[in-house]
């Protein structure tokens, strides 16, 4: 839910998509929110990528933060990094090596 996500972190969110970007990753949000209050959110802070709508349920089972960071590769969980806890883009792509 966009109205109750913590706004501090999504400044380094945004610095994180736009690396991720910058190495050919995908990136994207997630979100049981109305379209129109995540795009209010994702124009409001710059968030750089796209959002998708899902269930809350499904997304309170995948990440326990709000917001949180999940790496995925190929359907497997990588990693997960809760809101207080954004990884650098180094941190990812560790894991990417790590696993890969």
């Amino acid at each position: 839910n966009v109205d109750k996500t913590d706004p501090a972190p999504l400044d380094e969110i945004a610095t994180l998509a736009n690396a991720a970007f910058g190495e050919g990753m995908y990136v994207y949000g997630i979100s049981a929110s109305l379209f129109e209050n995540i795009e209010a959110v994702r124009h409001e802070h710059q968030l750089p990528f796209e959002f998708l709508q899902c269930d809350e349920k499904t997304i309170k089972t995948v990440v326990r933060s709000n917001p949180g960071v999940v790496l995925l590769r190929e359907g497997v969980v990588l990693g997960k990094w809760h809101a207080n806890d954004v990884p650098t883009i180094n941190e990812v792509k560790g894991k990417l090596k790590d696993e890969g």
